[in-house]
């Protein structure tokens, strides 16, 4: 990544407290201010595709699969794992941007949008 560029990521149907319409990505900058060029991309977000399961021996939810690269987490429900990718998957985006961008053609500034896949079954309370 260079001077100028922006990393955005987006999570379907997250809350992250910001003020946004369900669905609408949420664009973060990096912490770094220079990488901050101004408006973002007004472009479609690119969709990426997060894969979680639940272990029935640790009782816990990880990442199964992931289109982060490095994206490895785990929590004790399914939404705190989703908090903990919506905190790490915009670092990793920008780390991996030369890998992110040949495998999904995304480039800096795109919105990126994460959609959770749930490999194992949430089980409500009767």
């Amino acid at each position: 990544m260079h001077d100028g560029d922006v990393v955005a990521l987006g999570f379907c149907g997250s809350s992250s407290g910001e003020a946004r319409a369900e669905g609408e990505p949420l664009r973060v900058a990096p912490a770094d201010a220079r990488w901050h060029s101004g408006a973002m991309a007004a472009n479609e977000p690119v969709g990426l595709c997060v894969h979680l399961a639940f272990d029935a021996q640790t009782r816990r939810w990880y990442v199964a699969a992931s289109d982060v690269p490095g994206l490895r987490l785990e929590a004790d429900d399914p939404a705190a794992l989703i908090r903990r990718i919506e905190q790490a998957a915009p670092e990793l985006i920008e780390l991996n941007a030369e890998e992110v961008s040949r495998r999904f053609g995304i480039r800096p500034g795109d919105a990126v949008r994460l959609t959770p896949v749930f490999d194992s079954p949430i089980e409500l309370a009767a």
